[in-house]
């Protein structure tokens, strides 16, 4: 079967189904893109058009499982433990202290999400530090570490906690021997910070559940705002805002900006990163 080629009428009618989905726009000179990516689903079901594809995915009993697929294949899920290491730092030294500090006398509780959390390596992260800085000096504490992403393929791997040398590359030596298990050649996150996180499925552009999503003390959401256009984008941020708690902080990615997006969050300015403050 000769490969088939992604015409301009069913680039949009895709296009337009992925945005009203979940908020992901692709522009028109992304069309080679979005076809290379969406050929090997189109093999996999020996069709022989993305019109075919595409109703597929609107009419058939297994378009939602196969709607997912296609997500995973048009996101990236490039991470590793310890990303962008100095927001990990201002959380440790700065932001853990400040909470505790304030919640001491009231409901010692601390929650924190780790949205479009891919396989896993933030959450972990976030685990990894806790256990390092509060679960000892603060036992009573309630922690609770909720992961979420689109997809449940990759969700799937972020509960089994099993990992690659790459994805381990920014780890410190200390946090490597103490919090995985090394096993032919794999590393396995240890069973007591791999249970301290929740993962969920969860699509940031759905207003259902993302109305359910309250009471954070931080958002981790880096990374994920590429995808969107700015009206996507102004309606994930809005509702971040309203999943913090006041006086609650959003961690970006080091390269993203609410410039133009969003004016009610402060600007926190730390020591190499800038972070978002809802008002007290």
């Amino acid at each position: 079967m000769n490969a088939a080629k992604l015409s301009r009428t069913e680039f949009v009618v895709l296009r337009d189904l992925v945005y009203e989905k979940c908020g992901i726009f692709f522009a028109d000179n992304k069309r080679y893109f979005l076809e290379s990516k969406l050929m090997p689903r189109l093999q996999a079901h020996s069709l022989s058009s993305y019109g075919e594809y595409y109703r597929l995915i609107t009419t058939s009993l297994n378009g939602k499982g196969e709607f997912e697929k296609l997500l995973g294949l048009i996101t990236t899920h490039e991470t590793s433990f310890f990303r962008e290491m100095p927001q990990f730092q201002i959380l440790k030294s700065e932001l853990f202290p400040k909470c505790i500090a304030q919640k001491q006398a009231g409901i010692q509780r601390l929650r924190i999400w780790s949205a479009a959390c891919s396989s896993g390596e933030e959450p972990h992260t976030i685990a990894m530090l806790i256990d390092e800085h509060i679960i000892l000096s603060q036992p009573s504490w309630q922690i609770e570490i909720v992961g979420t992403d689109l997809s449940e393929t990759i969700l799937a791997r972020a509960k089994m906690g099993h990992y690659t040398q790459y994805a381990l590359r920014n780890t410190p030596p200390a946090y490597r021997s103490k919090y995985f298990t090394f096993i032919n050649g794999t590393y396995h996150i240890k069973q007591r910070i791999r249970h301290r996180v929740k993962f969920s499925q969860l699509n940031l552009f759905d207003p259902v559940k993302m109305q359910l999503m309250r009471g954070f003390d931080f958002i981790f959401c880096r990374n994920a705002l590429i995808y969107f256009d700015l009206n996507s984008k102004t309606k994930v941020v809005e509702s971040l805002y309203k999943s913090l708690i006041p006086g609650g902080y959003l961690f970006l990615g080091t390269t993203e900006s609410l410039f133009g997006i969003q004016n009610e969050f402060k600007i926190a300015q730390f020591s190499g990163s800038v972070l978002y403050q809802k008002p007290l």
